[in-house]
């Protein structure tokens, strides 16, 4: 029995309970078995509040559509589903996955006749296979429209080209990415405004392509992203129509880390590249100019500056090598980088400050106006043959405090070289 209070005096107040039928004291049960305490699993309020469930058995709908049909905005998803229907949102609807469900659009779509926020998020998969048409993403919604995931595995089986999650606004963190053996079939940003941190894409295949795409939508923000799996083989001529990734549109792009052979294009329009890490042979092409690029890990392949014009590269370490042979190739400045491969320098006012060119080298005929400042060329560090080589019929070439394995070889018009050591 409860003691009652005493007060300042050490006198013993009196006990009493109230009559209020709502404030009424409740034993508390406990299982007799387990001494486990027994609670209501019924959720009437809080944080976690939903107005309906979805699965298979046991829960209020036997698909997600059915619950959105019957107006529920915020359904959980208790175990696993196949979608027989689109599901069209009538409201800004919010889809809570657990871990252990599944739902399976098979090629269903969510669709939005108006301009809804669909939410995706929980710890659960939602696979798509579209077989019949490209083009067809998973989230059809109208203009202003915006898909949020967060935490999911999205698995794409289509056996289509272009069928991403969508081609509206997107906000998508914390996710998995499996995709398909086709073109474009996860990120495909063409809205404005994307931003998407913290996602891992799996290459499904030798055709797999475009996993992930900055489109048409501008000012994206990309952070945080792996790449991994089997995609289609890139190479170093420009070539090749199709990449593991693709970036343009005013899109900056952080932290990016690929453990897959491949090819990644920064189209003209995406300025900024930083902080990527590639453990396979990977070739970067740049189009366009005025680009930011630096922390660059490549185990393998070129980074490729094609026809660019006035990009700062700097902190760049490749065992291939900076491809600048492409005349178009001009006033770009290059700091801190390191690459074994032989280079040919074709274009025009290109500067190299604090750079390990170990290959080797040639300034073309025709180029004119390059600098070479502190930078070592060669790795035998002395008796070996690779240098600087200033052809004929370039003009103006300027080598200062340069170290090279061998005399640097000028047949140019106008070459400056000054401080220079040969190991």
């Amino acid at each position: 029995m409860s003691n009652a209070k005493r007060d300042n005096n050490r006198k013993v107040t009196l006990m009493g309970v109230t009559d209020d039928a709502n404030l009424t004291p409740t034993n508390f049960i406990v299982d007799p078995t387990s001494k486990r305490l027994k609670v209501s699993a019924t959720i009437s309020g809080g944080l976690f509040q939903f107005d309906a469930t979805a699965g298979a058995t046991g829960a209020d709908y036997t698909t997600v559509a059915a619950a959105v049909a019957d107006s529920k905005v915020n359904i959980l998803v208790i175990n696993s589903t196949t979608e027989v229907a689109n599901t069209a949102l009538l409201a800004n609807t919010t889809i809570t996955i657990l871990s252990v469900a599944t739902i399976a659009m098979a090629a269903k779509q969510f669709t939005a006749a108006a301009a809804r926020t669909l939410t995706i998020k929980g710890e659960g998969t939602l696979s798509y296979t579209q077989t019949t048409g490209g083009g067809l993403q998973l989230f059809d919604g109208a203009a202003g429209s915006i898909l949020v995931m967060n935490g999911v595995t999205f698995t794409n089986a289509s056996t289509q080209d272009n069928c991403p999650l969508s081609y509206l606004q997107e906000r998508i963190t914390n996710i998995v990415i499996n995709l398909s053996n086709k073109d474009a079939g996860g990120i495909d940003a063409t809205t404005d405004g994307g931003y998407y941190d913290n996602i891992k894409l799996v290459g499904g295949g030798t055709t797999c392509s475009n996993g992930f795409r900055t489109n048409s939508g501008i000012d994206c923000v990309v952070s945080n992203i792996s790449l991994s799996g089997t995609f289609v083989t890139g190479d170093a001529s420009g070539t090749s129509t199709k990449c593991c990734a693709t970036f343009g549109s005013d899109t900056t792009v952080n932290n990016v880390s690929l453990h897959t052979s491949g090819r990644v294009d920064m189209l003209s329009a995406a300025y900024n590249l930083n902080n990527v890490s590639s453990f396979d042979d990977l070739f970067i092409i740049l189009t366009g100019n005025n680009k930011n690029i630096s922390n660059l890990f490549l185990n393998g392949g070129n980074l490729d500056l094609a026809a660019t014009d006035q990009n700062k590269i700097s902190n760049v370490q490749t065992l291939g090598l900076i491809d600048m042979t492409d005349t178009g190739a001009t006033n770009h400045c290059l700091s801190n980088c390191r690459f074994t491969s032989a280079m040919t320098v074709a274009g025009d006012r290109n500067k190299f400050t604090n750079c390990d060119i170990l290959g080797g080298v040639s300034v073309s005929s025709g180029a004119d106006n390059n600098s070479f400042v502190n930078c070592q060329v060669g790795v035998d560090a002395g008796a070996g043959a690779l240098t600087i080589t200033v052809v004929a019929g370039s003009n103006n070439t300027r080598i200062v405090g340069c170290m090279t394995d061998a005399a640097i070889s000028d047949a140019g018009t106008g070459t400056t070289t000054a401080a220079n050591i040969v190991y």
